[in-house]
């Protein structure tokens, strides 16, 4: 990572990266701003089992996280 800080990213296409999680989405919004800090890039997440309240958290927060396939396809083709 830029700051010298290991990191991982589980989707890298370059201009953007994704963060997955499985289960409760335990931490998935620290990842993602993380990730967006330490690379300077688009960070989206994907979370399948992640709450209805902590989705509208982290969507109030501007952090996307798209919990089903179709909308994390809508969010690539409106981010890249």
């Amino acid at each position: 990572m830029a700051n010298g800080r290991s990191g991982e990213a589980d989707i890298d296409l370059g201009n953007m990266v994704f963060q997955i999680k499985e289960g409760k989405s335990k931490g998935v919004t620290g990842q993602i701003e993380a990730t967006a800090a330490s690379t300077g890039r688009r960070v989206i997440g994907y979370a399948p089992d992640m709450t209805d309240a902590a989705w509208r958290n982290a969507a109030r927060q501007g952090i996307a996280i798209a919990r089903t396939p179709d909308e994390l396809v809508a969010m690539v083709g409106e981010m890249g």
